[in-house]
């Protein structure tokens, strides 16, 4: 049975632990082991929570990380279980089986091994494992499985007797419980969480035996934050069915884990569950993207999330227009609370335009706009140079535009793409694939020396020979734009091991330069000699301010002297977090361009199959990055052209540069606050806002314009 959307239904909690009332009441019982408190371990090492944003507690702590030891294991103790059937869970790093999965075993007997319904780069609770039977005192062993490739991540540990549990993967503090399943007559029943902006509430039903008090408690936390929103209330139970109910008074448009739970007599737990929703409008549109091409069709979505008006099937009327004008119009009418509607907005101009809609007595609207089809005829790679100003192809400069975790596809190269990374799984003929692939589609590759194939693990170092084999064959590609030598090395790389391999590829190729990828600015002057272009990836959205990033260009700069930067934009969520918006990543680019970046990469496509916080699963940020990649396209002589100081107040970040068309300013609003500011014109009297198509004019030799949050304007002087 399909529930009405905004309704998070039992299946979904974190828990589900529903207490059914039996002729003899019995103990269901979860219990919680943290991964860092082993009896035992062997091959081990502890590091903080917190030491990447997609880990850590509230209260904080540490995750278990099997080392390159020999036969790696760690044991835990299990006492006090109950004699009935038990089932394991594991919270670990959830790459696909069997990369980091791990296999558990109780007293010498296997259990199973981990695998998990969404596997990405993020800590998640494994799908079930048992049933197993435990003893008074029994042990719980946990080692690397077989083939796996990644040193696993481990958190926490479940061990219950409830066949159908089904832990939450919000991160938070797990809490051991026993519920009373039976206790004082009382059998509960369908349970949910209705998560609809200003009706949002818990309901409960429950049958008694006979007439009891109960006291339902209700504690709804912010995700991402320390706020928490509470209700209790009493109930007086009669024989039969009742009806439990808590409202909440919820934010919009937040998402919450909402910890419920029924104490009897005496304070005795009767029933307990988790669930975690984003608080819904009514009403919500959404649009298949915010940038389209010509020919191309928008798909309009429209969601009614309060089933009584989904009841009634109101019809969806939708208006396209242009300032005043409509463009276009189309209606129809929902059904089972939802409508969708297919646009021709592929016909109309390029330019930005507007989209309306009325439905169940609300109104909506979405921006979007059309640009022409992006054209950039890459040729073929002779010579790459690492220089100051950025790269040189073939003695001409170029910016990468590059796309992580995704293969040189046409569509990729249609979406404004020039570079991809070529992986090729962990063979030499893969990464010729690749590479192969990418050329037909007239996208670059970097070519990939830290998997399997080139880089045996930390400790062992590349493989010289196997490096030699693969930089031979490929270093006349004309596809290759450069080496990369490793993926974020300062998380524990011996130097040594990449300067001896950077020795190498130079000496082999001196036609292609050298790349490293850094994620800890403390360790940016430790690793960034061997190569010849530094880059880094940060990812403020939303833990840290967005200024974060021109921040660790900065550092990256005053350590990597006048070696070419590229930034590893955010185009990804960790799992206490979310995707960034259009506006935020736009900002993010445009910080990167004015403190030195000149090559960009959009970190990343997919992260595994079912993964929602990506570019995949995100069709407006994917969308989007298309009109990105157009404007830095256009702007790619201003990006490495050399740049003049501009007086600018503490909201905007601004530069100005001289290129062969004219002298061109960005001007960046760090802030999440509209503003109206100023900043030095500096050779402008008047000035074109490019992609706005607009034009302002300089007053005292200063410029002043109004900046929505993080807004970017571009403007071009003319005389």
């Amino acid at each position: 049975m399909k529930l009405p959307p905004g309704l998070i239904a039992a299946a979904l909690g974190a828990h589900l632990l529903t207490a059914r009332a039996s002729a003899q009441p019995r103990d269901q019982v979860y219990r919680y082991v943290e991964a860092e408190a082993p009896a035992a371990s062997s091959g081990m090492a502890f590091r903080d929570e917190g030491f990447t944003s997609w880990m850590g507690h509230p209260s904080g702590g540490r995750t278990a990380i099997f080392d390159a030891s020999p036969n790696p294991s760690v044991t835990y103790a299990l006492d006090g279980l109950p004699a009935a059937p038990l089932y394991l869970f594991v919270r670990q790093l959830a790459f696909p089986a069997p990369q980091a999965s791990v296999e558990a075993t109780v007293d010498g007997r296997p259990v199973g091994i981990t695998e998990f319904d969404r596997p990405g780069t993020m800590l998640a609770w494994s799908r079930r494992l048992g049933p197993f039977a435990a003893g008074p005192s029994s042990t719980l062993t946990i080692r690397p499985a077989a083939g796996s490739s990644q040193a696993p991540y481990l958190d926490v540990l479940l061990v219950t007797n409830d066949p159908d549990a089904a832990p939450d993967n919000t991160d938070q503090d797990y809490r051991s419980a026993t519920v009373r399943v039976g206790a004082s007559g009382v059998e509960f029943g369908a349970f949910r969480l209705n998560a609809i902006a200003g009706k949002a509430a818990v309901h409960l039903a429950a049958t008694a035996a006979q007439p009891v008090r109960v006291s339902l408690c209700v504690t709804a936390r912010e995700e991402g934050s320390k706020a928490r929103v509470t209700a209790a209330r009493e109930f007086r139970l009669a024989p039969g069915p009742n009806a439990l109910a808590a409202p909440l008074k919820l934010l919009r448009g937040k998402r919450y884990s909402v910890l419920t739970e029924v104490h009897g007599p005496k304070g005795l737990l009767l029933f307990m569950r988790t669930a975690s929703a984003r608080v819904t409008e009514p009403v919500t549109l959404r649009l298949s993207g915010v940038c389209f091409s010509p020919g191309e069709q928008a798909r309009a979505v429209a969601e009614i999330n309060d089933p009584d008006a989904a009841a009634a099937r109101p019809v969806l009327r939708l208006r396209v227009s242009s300032g005043a004008r409509t463009l276009l119009t189309a209606e129809a009418r929902s059904k089972g609370g939802s409508v969708q509607v297919a646009l021709p907005v592929g016909k109309l101009p390029p330019g930005r335009y507007t989209l309306t809609a009325g439905l169940a007595g609300a109104s909506l609207s979405a921006g979007f706009s059309v640009i022409p089809a992006i054209r950039d005829r890459l040729e073929p790679i002779r010579k790459v140079e690492a220089t100051p100003a950025g790269l040189l192809v073939n003695g001409k400069p170029f910016v990468p535009r590059k796309l992580y975790h995704a293969a040189g596809t046409a569509a990729v190269k249609a979406q404004g793409y020039n570079s991809v990374d070529c992986w090729g799984g962990d063979t030499l003929e893969g990464v010729q694939a690749m590479l192969d692939e990418a050329w037909r589609n007239n996208v670059y590759g970097y070519g990939i020396l830290f998997h399997p194939y080139f880089y045996k693990g930390i400790g062992k170092g590349f493989d010289l020979a196997a490096l030699e084999r693969g930089v031979e064959k490929l270093k006349g590609h004309p596809a290759l734009l450069l080496w990369e030598l490793y993926d974020e090395p300062d998380a524990g790389v011996p130097v040594a091991e990449l300067e001896a391999a950077c020795r190498l590829v130079r000496k082999l190729d001196p036609n292609h330069p050298v790349l490293l990828n850094f994620c800890f600015p403390a360790k940016f002057a430790e690793y960034s000699g061997p190569c010849d272009i530094v880059s880094v990836d940060t990812y403020p959205v939303p833990h840290a301010p967005l200024t974060l990033v021109p921040e660790t260009l900065d550092k990256l700069r005053a350590t990597a002297g006048r070696k070419p930067m590229q930034i590893a934009l955010q185009g990804y969520g960790d799992v206490k977090g979310r995707m960034p918006t259009p506006q935020e990543l736009r900002c993010m680019a445009y910080l990167s361009i004015n403190h030195g970046a000149t090559a960009f990469a959009v970190y990343s496509y997919s992260e595994g199959k079912g993964y929602p916080l990506c570019l995949e699963a995100d069709p407006i940020l994917w969308s989007f990055t298309r009109e990105l990649n157009r404007e830095m396209l256009l702007l790619r002589d201003a990006i490495v052209a050399p740049v003049v100081a501009v007086a600018a107040p503490a909201s905007l970040d601004v530069t100005m540069r001289r290129t062969p068309t004219g002298a061109v300013a960005i001007a960046v609003n760090k802030t999440g606050t509209r503003v109206r500011a100023a900043f030095g014109a500096g050779e402008f009297s008047r000035a074109a806002v490019l992609f706005e198509g607009r034009e302002v004019k300089a007053a005292a030799g200063r410029i002043t314009d109004t900046f929505e949050p993080y807004a970017v304007h571009v403007y071009r002087a003319r005389q």
